[in-house]
């Protein structure tokens, strides 16, 4: 699912895939360039059902505030996959530089996220 937003005045485009192994989500706020990718990782622990989180940097400058989007919407999705043992999100992002650590950016943009990872899980398991 492809869909542009306007988030707290940015345009900002947003695309999900699902994979057999992974959810891919790109979200760009700089036109339709993707600057970072990052893999978030997040495993159940077999006995105490804990679930760890591993953010990786494959593409870009990685650390920061966007390991951050990446831990958090990767948190939000894990109760989507209770069944899993693992959840893997590749999250293809750029974010307007100068609004992107913005506390009120960051919520908008992971509900938005969210929302429409939850919107193309369901059109796959209809």
């Amino acid at each position: 699912i492809a869909r542009a937003f306007t988030i707290d005045g940015v345009r900002t485009d947003v695309t999900t895939r699902l994979h057999r192994d992974r959810i891919i989500v790109l979200v760009s706020q700089t036109e339709g360039r993707i600057g970072n990718y990052l893999l978030c990782n997040a495993q159940k622990d077999p006995v105490d059902q804990r679930v760890q989180f591993t953010v990786t940097t494959l593409l870009g400058t990685g650390g920061g505030i966007l390991d951050l989007y990446a831990r958090r919407l990767t948190e939000l999705l894990v109760p989507h996959h209770q069944e899993a043992e693992q959840v893997q999100v590749l999250l293809a992002i750029s974010l307007n530089p100068e609004r992107q650590e913005e506390r009120g950016m960051f919520a908008a943009v992971i509900d938005t996220l969210v929302k429409q990872v939850v919107e193309t899980l369901q059109a796959a398991r209809a």
